[in-house]
């Protein structure tokens, strides 16, 4: 029996020959809790691996990671 399973690397072009034969999905992500900057070096591009992730649902643009305060508002 084939059990489903889902890793993560970072994004390369020998990871996604690796893996040319599972659904790959590319994200963005910011690494760590502190403050980003535009000269920030805390981004990633990661990449989901799956062999039971429908690739024709997932589209990266759909999908961004939230931040902690994003939608915090101050009330005066």
């Amino acid at each position: 029996m084939i059990k489903n399973w889902l890793i993560t690397y970072d994004d390369s072009k020998y990871i996604r020959d690796l893996f040319s034969f599972a659904t790959i999905i590319p994200w963005n992500l910011t690494y760590g809790m502190r403050n980003i900057t535009e000269n920030s070096d805390q981004t990633g591009k990661e990449l989901f691996i799956s062999n039971y992730l429908p690739a024709s649902n997932m589209q990266p643009t759909q999908y961004k990671q939230m931040t902690l305060f994003s939608d915090f508002q101050v009330s005066e």
